[in-house]
């Protein structure tokens, strides 16, 4: 079983009786606090005595106002603690059914702590009540910050409100992220040791012999699949309804687990937003962003990044760096899709044809897709109209365009950067088989017609920033959705024929 809790992220929310817990624990501030931990770190043995506290990314004498920012602390508190309490009720059932021994339990965190300040900016009010319109049963939230709750109190922000409620919209900032990341550099983003490490509770009682024991070797998500396959005793499948997937990769860390070596042939590696990372036995290799320099760390002597050896070392750095770009291109973590010093997706992303022509059920991975970042397209389609659904989709909630009917009502979305803009008809479509059609210019104007007649006009923001990650469907959008609507929001009636033709 698969357990994703959204604590702790921002927002943070969380209920008040476990807020009243924390109530004066964070009062002293992030040095303080931070200090604290490193010396209770360094007793438990887990931060070695050689790796030196890294600098402190805040003044807490500047923090303004400080009831707020300790009431941030706090709320963070309080999500882990609701949180725990849910892991322990998961616990409990597995008592229950006398499973809790035979149970391997594995907790990690996906990330370091979030420097992020969403939401630590605003000045408005709390309303007395709800000033907007409750919102419908099943309708999506596809804001990534929400206008509004959904029984109509506006989302607030800013020093104005206090953090926790379910009307707020707030990060705990930069500040409190440092103190989360004791001793280590940077955060989530990166993927320095801030951004990436943290620990896995392994908890098994009748297979792990090991008891309140330290395990150094590191490990990565990827391993927690090779981990469950081997416990299984299953075999990996080398292809699913006739179809090759990718290989399973990682290792099994069962060995681990009774203070053996898990016999890791190859690095680990990493790359987030750019940002790049081989770990190989003690040395880890690491750079901010696309154009960074690669810096190389000894994580057994420094493991809080701050004596960079990659001069002292360059042909470890050069070998190390090479792997990295072996990785990189095989594992499709580059060209990414951002740009950069590994080239863009302008000329290397999706197929360079101009014309397609496709059937209701096609779906085209993101390399034989049409390269619709950067210009103008049309798209047409022979449907029998009276049955809601997506006609094409391509891309998801980054970037993407979809055309589909809603309430028998032709529209079409796109993203940008994340951002929805649609531009939909008012008035329903005629009844039977219908052609419709969608134009898009490079100039961001869209014209939506049936049977040639138009329906609709508006404005998106230009033509699509970059080439859609999520490939293109036709009849459906099953990944990440384009348009408001839950996925995959199939087309109840019929697709004929499906063209789109590219600007040149």
């Amino acid at each position: 079983m698969y357990v994703a809790f959204t604590a702790a992220h921002w927002p943070m929310h969380a209920l008040p009786e476990d807020i009243a817990k924390y109530k004066g624990k964070y009062d002293k501030g992030y040095g303080a606090i931070r200090a604290a931990r490193l010396k209770r770190a360094r007793e438990l043995g887990l931060i070695d005595p050689r790796w030196e506290l890294t600098p402190q990314a805040e003044d807490w004498e500047k923090a303004e106002p400080k009831p707020w920012e300790i009431r941030c602390m706090e709320v963070y508190a309080a999500m882990i603690d609701r949180m725990d309490q849910g892991i322990g009720k998961i616990v409990g059932a597995l008592k229950e059914k006398d499973a809790f021994d035979n149970t391997l339990m594995l907790f990690l965190q996906d990330n370091g702590g979030c420097a992020e300040g969403l939401g630590r900016r605003g000045d408005k009010v709390r309303a007395a009540g709800p000033t907007l319109p409750p919102m419908p049963v099943g309708e999506l939230q596809v804001d990534m910050i929400p206008k509004q709750t959904r029984d109509g109190y506006p989302v607030l922000q800013g020093h104005s409100v206090l953090p926790g409620s379910a009307d707020t919209y707030i990060a705990y900032g930069r500040g409190w992220a440092n103190v989360s990341n004791t001793p280590f550099r940077e955060y989530k983003h990166w993927v320095h040791e801030g951004g990436i490490s943290t620990p896995l509770i392994a908890h098994w009682p009748a297979g792990i012999t090991r008891k309140n024991a330290l395990e150094s070797q590191p490990a990565h998500l990827i391993d927690l699949m090779a981990t469950c396959v081997d416990l299984a005793k299953a075999t990996y499948p080398k292809t699913v309804n006739g179809h090759d997937i990718t290989p399973m990769e990682g290792v099994s860390l069962a060995p681990a687990f009774n203070g053996k070596d898990v016999g890791r042939k190859n690095a680990i590696f990493w790359e987030h937003e750019g940002n790049r990372a081989v770990r190989d036995g003690k040395w880890k290799l690491v750079a901010k962003s696309a154009k960074g320099a690669w810096e190389l760390y000894d994580m057994e002597a420094d493991r809080t990044e701050l004596h960079d050896l990659a001069e002292q070392e360059p042909e470890r750095a050069k070998a190390m760096a090479a792997d990295w770009e072996a990785w990189a291109k095989r594992a499709h973590a580059i060209p990414w899709i951002w740009g950069g010093a590994y080239g863009g997706n302008d000329n290397s992303m999706g197929s360079k044809k101009t014309r397609f022509e496709l059937k209701q059920g096609d779906a085209l991975a993101q390399d034989k897709a049409p390269r619709v970042h950067g210009r103008g397209f049309v798209v047409k389609a022979d449907i029998t109209a009276g049955k809601d659904g997506v006609i094409v989709a391509q891309g998801g909630t980054a970037h993407g365009f979809t055309i589909y009917v809603r309430n028998g009502c032709l529209a079409m979305a796109t993203r940008h950067a994340n951002t929805l803009t649609t531009v939909a008809s008012d008035a329903p479509l005629p009844a039977g088989k219908v052609s419709v059609e969608m134009v898009l210019t490079k100039q961001g104007e869209v014209t939506l017609r049936a049977n040639g007649n138009v329906l609709a006009r508006g404005k998106v923001p230009g033509p699509l920033e970059a080439m859609p990650v999520d490939g293109l469907e036709v009849g459906r959008d099953e990944t990440a959705p384009v348009g408001k609507y839950d996925v995959p929001f199939a087309f109840g009636g019929e697709i004929r024929k499906v063209t789109i033709e590219l600007d040149k």
